[in-house]
């Protein structure tokens, strides 16, 4: 899981060179964030070449912050 959330937080933010606090979690650092929760999921996927990869697990955005307020809930 540490590795999925690096993909969508610091990572993005060092390719774009913006990762002055941008896309981590730190006191002073922007505070836009999502809340996500993990649902278990039962479905499969086929891919270009054929492959079949069977997904497992998902998340789903519960909660979303931008500039402190919260924008979005899942009710």
């Amino acid at each position: 899981e540490e590795e999925i959330l690096r993909a969508v937080t610091s990572a993005p933010a060092d390719a774009l060179k913006i990762s002055s606090g941008v896309g981590r979690l730190a006191v002073g650092a922007p505070a836009d964030l999502c809340v996500l929760q993990s649902v278990p999921t039962d479905y499969s996927m086929k891919d270009r070449a054929g492959n079949v990869l069977r997904i497992t697990q998902a998340y789903q955005c519960v909660m979303t912050l931008a500039n402190g307020y919260v924008v979005h809930r899942l009710d």
